[in-house]
């Protein structure tokens, strides 16, 4: 039976992911992929009205069981 490379099957989600989101030119978008400790990443900031706004699309960590946890989270941070 065939084993799943999960990190290149969420590599490949998160590069998608990014593509579409990047067309926002409100928000800068940030891809972030390190496959050697298996965390991905896909976040969006932006200044508003003095305030750093952040938000997180995908958050990806892969354990060496390997099972999967997605967080999804939103954060407004104040400099």
């Amino acid at each position: 039976m065939e084993r799943l490379n999960y990190s290149e099957i969420v590599m490949q989600i998160v590069k998608e992911h990014y593509q579409y989101h990047t067309q926002d030119s409100q928000y800068e978008t940030q891809l972030i992929l390190d496959s050697e400790r298996n965390h991905y990443l896909l976040i969006s900031l932006r200044w508003q009205n003095e305030q750093r706004d952040y938000g997180c699309s995908i958050h990806v960590d892969i354990d060496i069981l390997p099972t999967l946890r997605i967080a999804r989270q939103r954060r407004i941070l104040q400099s």
